[in-house]
């Protein structure tokens, strides 16, 4: 299971990237059970395919939004979905939680605080993640996504490659949180118990090592 770091695009493949025509949504097909989902390849969390990303046409692998943000630090519309992701995440300092277990939490949150008796303690666990991003801006000099974008590209190649980017996370905000859970209903329901969220996040990482059967989450 591959770790998530900030990055950007670069080179040739990048501007093209850039000029490359608004993408459609993925077309999410009804059914008895509701939207079509994916499963992110990187945090594990399955989502609708609206909110899903894939490399290319052809591609079978997809990523949730939240992780895609992790490759285009400080653009604005990544994924062409009208969504402004440069406003909506910081930078924050957590070393120890690795950046698809964040996501995971903040998926989790996202259902928690729409839950009576969960929401307080979700509160919590949301103003606690937000005043990391205080070390960002102390220790590297702002907590800004785009910040970090711009100073990667003005690396040269051996730089970038070398860059030291392994203790910094994106903290999504609560709106635009609200904003995905809303596309994404009660698929994500057990996460409503905060006492789960250890439970179920260990149970995503062993379903993405070792693949589905007893790892699915029960």
């Amino acid at each position: 299971m591959k770790d998530l770091f900030l990055s950007i695009r670069r080179g040739a493949s990048a501007v093209a990237a850039m000029r490359r025509p608004k993408a459609s949504k993925p077309e999410a097909r009804a059914s008895s059970t509701g939207p079509l989902t994916v499963r992110c390849e990187s945090c594990g969390i399955a989502v609708p395919t609206a909110l899903a990303i894939s490399a290319d046409a052809e591609s079978k692998k997809h990523q949730c939004e939240l992780c895609a943000s992790y490759s285009t630090a400080g653009e604005k519309d990544p994924s062409n979905r009208g969504r402004d992701m440069a406003t909506q995440s910081l930078v924050a300092v957590v070393p120890e939680i690795c950046a698809t277990d964040m996501n995971l939490l903040h998926w989790a949150l996202a259902v928690a605080l729409e839950h009576p008796s969960e929401r307080e303690r979700a509160k919590q666990v949301s103003q606690r993640l937000q005043a990391r991003m205080y070390d960002a801006k102390h220790g590297y000099g702002s907590m800004k996504a785009p910040a970090y974008g711009e100073a990667m590209g003005f690396l040269s190649d051996g730089e970038y490659a070398m860059r030291d980017v392994t203790e910094l996370r994106l903290v999504f905000s609560p709106a635009l949180m609200q904003k995905l859970q809303a596309e994404v209903g009660q698929s994500h329901g057990a996460f409503m118990n905060c006492d789960r969220w250890t439970e179920l996040t260990q149970s995503t990482r062993r379903l993405m090592v070792d693949g589905p059967g007893d790892a699915e989450p029960k």
